[in-house]
């Protein structure tokens, strides 16, 4: 019985310190004009180490968009494993950058972070000021 207890509030503290430890997103919480820049800088370098190029437009929202692209006569399960070879470098090489020093796959996958990240790409792209 002791030991059962033991083992239950060991078990709970550790969960206890993973859960206190965790980090929120950087996506959700930096400047947005800064986000797009460290992504921008990070895609060129991930896809030339991952050796996976798209022509137009950003190779994150078309992972996040249509992951498929890349491996159209393949099950889809390649062209996702593809593009999360490609984020997961983009993740790598953005973590050089003070405040991104914990981004992360799921971080960069995250819905809300991506909706955030297009909208500010849209305005970019619209020749508008980036707004929160």
């Amino acid at each position: 019985m002791r030991k059962l207890i033991g083992l239950n509030l060991g078990l709970g503290l550790v969960l206890g310190l993973a859960a206190c430890s965790s980090t929120p997103n950087p996506l959700l919480t930096q400047d947005l004009q800064k986000i797009i820049q460290v992504l921008s800088d990070a895609e060129y370098p991930a896809m030339k180490t991952q050796n996976l190029y798209y022509g137009t437009g950003s190779i994150y929202v078309k992972c996040m968009t249509d992951p498929q692209n890349f491996a159209p006569l393949q099950p889809i399960k390649i062209g996702q494993e593809l593009c999360d070879g490609v984020l997961n470098m983009m993740a790598q090489e953005a973590r050089k950058t003070p405040g991104f020093e914990n981004l992360n796959l799921a971080d960069l996958k995250d819905p809300k972070a991506f909706q955030r990240i297009r909208e500010g790409m849209a305005a970019k792209d619209a020749g508008e000021e980036i707004s929160e």
